[in-house]
């Protein structure tokens, strides 16, 4: 056997192989997330998402805490997780963000939003051997609303992301409900109660309930 099958057999190796990539023994045990707060409801069955879907094996399967201040998660390190030699991919890391940030905006602001640009701010180096842990919170109410998602290490900020949000429409909520199977069962009835309002389905409904002519029945 070689020297490099050794050392990635070896639990005291090197954290890195020769070439500078995090080898498997270089990873702690995940600890399990503290769980301060409500658990954010999710439903396994539909829910199809990269980032929060139970079911998508191939995803980040988050879970989402709400303490009353922040809603919060994390994520644990995983060879495959790797992006520049020992280092987080940032693109992970970026979804993880925008998904805490996403079910803050929805448990701050109900149906609502991402309104416009959103601004990433990249704070420190993200060490693969350490967990993500996010935290998203609502810093700006009323028509400049603005939900913040930053990540830390070891309680360093090493990654902040922020964006306007907005309350959505009775047509955005309507057209969410018909193309999105991802809403949780908590939030749907905030959902269809506005979709309700959405005048434009009310033509459709009459087209559909129109008599056809005598010669066509």
């Amino acid at each position: 056997m070689d020297g490099s099958r050794d050392a990635l057999a070896d639990p005291r190796a090197d954290r890195t192989s020769g070439r500078g990539f995090m080898v498997p023994s270089a990873f702690p045990p995940p600890r399990t997330m503290r769980r301060t707060g409500k658990l954010l409801e999710d439903d396994g069955n539909e829910n199809p998402c990269f980032g929060c879907g139970p079911r998508n094996r191939r995803g980040l399967r988050l879970r989402f805490f709400d303490d009353g201040r922040a809603v919060r998660s994390e994520l644990a390190p995983r060879p495959e997780f790797e992006g520049w030699p020992t280092n987080w991919n940032l693109g992970l890391a970026l979804t993880a963000a925008i998904e805490t940030l996403g079910w803050a905006l929805w448990e701050r602001q109900g149906p609502s939003r991402i309104s416009g640009p959103l601004k990433v701010e990249g704070l420190g180096r993200l060490q693969l051997a350490l967990p993500l842990r996010f935290e998203a919170r609502r810093v700006r109410r009323g028509r400049t609303a603005q939900i913040v998602s930053s990540v830390r290490q070891r309680g360093r900020l090493v990654l902040r992301v922020s964006a306007p949000v907005a309350r959505m429409t009775p047509a955005d909520a309507a057209r969410c409900l018909r193309t999105y199977s991802g809403i949780p069962r908590s939030m749907r009835p905030a959902f269809e109660s506005l979709a309700a309002q959405d005048r434009t389905l009310r033509p459709r409904r009459l087209m559909h309930r129109r008599a056809l002519p005598v010669h066509a029945r």
